[in-house]
């Protein structure tokens, strides 16, 4: 095939680095900050915000759930629905707060993993080590 009739994947590839041949596999090292990490971590943290909205949303319907059958069967007004609705949204906030403080502090483990893996010490473990001397 001639050059003229390349993809156009390929118009603004230099000849040498094509097909696995670039300068990033030759040095045999590989980008830590690949973008595939980074969108990991983004899907990671809407995941979160999605998670707490769910959570939310999840106890205000099943309390009026509950506060309408209640209200069916004692023959109340709205008195237990809106109860129920306010009991549902205090659960769903302190719910959702606790699996935020949850996954900080795993993302906080997994960034001292990584600070570690990199041969820089965490706060922690200097911290550690002042205490045993």
């Amino acid at each position: 095939m001639s050059d003229d009739i390349r993809n156009t994947e390929d118009k603004d590839v230099p000849k040498g680095e094509k097909n696995g041949q670039g300068s990033k596999e030759k040095s045999g090292k590989r980008n830590s900050r690949s973008p595939v990490a980074s969108v990991g971590k983004d899907l990671s943290k809407l995941n979160i915000i999605s998670s707490l909205g769910f959570a939310i949303v999840g106890n205000v319907l099943v309390g009026l759930v509950i506060g309408k059958l209640l209200d069916n069967i004692f023959g109340t007004g709205k008195v237990f629905l809106i109860t129920f609705i306010i009991l549902g949204l205090i659960s769903g906030f302190y719910n959702g707060f606790v699996y935020i403080l949850k996954e900080i502090e795993r993302y906080d483990k997994d960034e001292n993993q990584e600070t570690k893996g990199t041969g820089e010490r965490s706060k922690e473990d200097e911290e550690k080590d002042n205490i045993h001397k």
